[in-house]
Formats: C-alpha cells, structure tokens, sequence
C-alpha cells in the first residue's frame, strides 16, 4: 500500500493571521518603549538641574552669597566697567570668558576646565539636557535666570548705570521659589554660544527702567513696576512667553529660515516645553527642587495656549519701601 507522506505547514492565511498579532503587539509596545525611553530621559534632565542647582548654591556660598554671571568677558579690568565697550572682548583672538555654565562647569570639577570657547567640552555633562541632545549636539541645553546671574554687556545695552544691574544676585536676595535654570530651546546660532543662555526672552526681562513698559524686575523702590500691583504685571500673572510683538511657538529652530516659526521660537533663553510630550518645562529652583512648569498646547502644535510658570518665579525679592503684591508677600 502506498502512503501519502503528510506535511505540516502554515497555510498562507494563518501566516497572515500571525503577522497581524505581530504587527498589533508592536503597536502597543513601541509606544509604551517610547514613553519609557522619554520619561527616562525626563528624569535624568531632573537630575542634571538638581545638580546644577546644587552646584550654584555652593558656588555662591563660597563666594560671600554671591551667583556667578551670566555671561561676561573675563578681564580684570571689565570687572569694574560701567560702559558696553568696557565689557565687549577685545579682539577676536580673546577666547576666554566666564559664564554661569563654564563657572559652573570648573566648580563640579574642582576647579579645572570649562573656562575657554575653544575647549568648550570641559564643560560637565550635566549641562546637557538628554532630550535636547536628540535635536542636535550642543554645550548647554539649559537657561540662567537673568535677574539672577546678570550679564553685564546685554544689561548695558538697555541702560546706563545706575539703571542697569551690573552684579549677580546674592542668595538673600531671593525666595526660596525663585528659579534658577531650566529648559530652553536648542537652535542654530545657540548651540555652540553660550551667552545666549541666559534667560531675556523671559516674560520680556530685556526691558529696563524708564521704557514705555516697565521691566520685569526692579532697581530701587521707586521703580515703576513696584507701583503696577497685581495687575496685568503682578507677580502671580503668567509671565508673557513673546519677546516685544513677536509670537512664541514651541519649537526647535531649524536650518531653514524661509520658515516663519523661525523667528517666532523662544530666544534667548526662553522656555522650552520639551517634555512630557512637549507639554512640560522642568526647572530648578533656589531651594535645589526640581519640577516642571506645564502648557497646553494649541492644535497646531506649536503656540501656547496656557501654562503655569507665573512670574514670581523669575524674579528677586521685593526691595524695602516698595508694595509687593498682597496674593504673595516675601
């Protein structure tokens, strides 16, 4: 008797009906991986501004209470300028410099490295945002506070003194809420130039006294802002993200300036809501706490239609004489 040999094998709609269970599986697990991945590098971008926040308190401990600048040319002789020439470089063969990263950067390192644009990677990794990092390489993904770590030559630019602030905040000058650095946004003429890291773009801070509107910050008890009250300029109002007329989109710049979000991100220093599904900021605080500023996003993934980070948190205390904001006394 002859027998048929019997095969075993899939048939080619049980080979379709794998590949679907395949292809369902893979649609929920990549983006659970995905948001594992980022909220681990959320996480880590926490740890980093716990650390920096860490670092510019000891920093100012050991230097009579005092932060570091934001951004200056560091010449002995610039130390006591009280004119824009008096801080610029003096030529273009002038590496050296001193910013609240690269201060920041020698201090983590015991005092070694960090203070020269032509050996920049001195700096520590921790100045580096993770999330930021997927965008483009860069030196520092994050902002300084710049009433806090001022940067003399940007303040002139506005004022002359004594109406410009030429010196770095000390510690009692600020609450305990008041933010350090945080999230910004990583574009072209920025990544490798870190004096574009200080934080100007805040809530319009490149303002100064006398302007047609008051600076977000105050001089003396005479300055106009304390007499705004809780108002439109009141300390517990969200903080205008705009620079001036200009609008804001959540955005990364790119290369290609015929696009017309371009000019329309957050300069200079501004906040950037990169995660969370770029709907969160996270920012360090003078107590050393780290949390995130949050925004609703508009549908078309770019503007802000609301956020939290209102504007006490930029700002030092209110001088004496002058009347703080009932809602929030010092």
């Amino acid at each position: 008797m002859i027998t048929r040999r019997q095969t075993q094998a899939f048939t080619i709609v049980e080979l379709l009906v794998v590949i679907g269970i395949i292809a369902i599986l893979l649609s929920i697990a990549l983006p659970v991986i995905g948001h594992v991945r980022g909220r681990s590098r959320d996480l880590l971008c926490q740890a980093n501004l716990r650390e920096i926040a860490s670092a510019l308190r000891g920093y100012a401990i050991e230097n009579k209470g005092v932060f570091p600048y934001g951004f200056h040319w560091a010449h002995p002789r610039k130390m006591m300028g009280t004119t824009r020439a008096d801080w610029e470089r003096e030529s273009t063969n002038d590496p050296e410099f001193v910013s609240w990263a690269s201060q920041i950067g020698k201090w983590a390192h015991g005092g070694q490295g960090g203070s020269t644009e032509s050996d920049p990677y001195n700096y520590s990794k921790v100045l580096q945002c993770p999330e930021a990092l997927a965008v483009r390489p860069h030196y520092v993904g994050y902002a300084a506070n710049m009433v806090v770590m001022v940067d003399p030559l940007l303040e002139l630019m506005m004022g002359s003194p004594p109406d410009a602030q030429l010196r770095p905040a000390k510690l009692d000058d600020l609450r305990p809420d008041t933010a350090l650095v945080w999230d910004t946004a990583i574009f072209v003429s920025s990544d490798y130039d870190v004096d574009f890291l200080v934080g100007m773009d805040i809530d319009d801070q490149r303002f100064w006294k006398g302007a047609a509107i008051p600076q977000y910050r105050y001089f003396s008890p005479s300055d106009p802002f304390s007499k705004v009250g809780n108002g439109q300029f009141g300390q517990n109002q969200p903080i205008r993200l705009g620079s001036g007329s200009s609008s804001y989109y959540n955005i990364d710049p790119g290369l290609n300036l015929n696009d017309p979000t371009v000019n329309a991100a957050p300069y200079q220093g501004n906040l950037r809501f990169r995660h969370q599904s770029e709907t969160a900021c996270n920012a360090a605080f003078v107590d050393g706490h780290v949390e995130p500023f949050i925004a609703v996003i508009n549908d078309d993934d770019k503007s802000v239609r609301s956020h939290n980070a209102l504007r006490r948190y930029f700002m030092t205390k209110w001088p004496s004489g002058a009347s703080p904001d009932p809602n929030y006394p010092n």
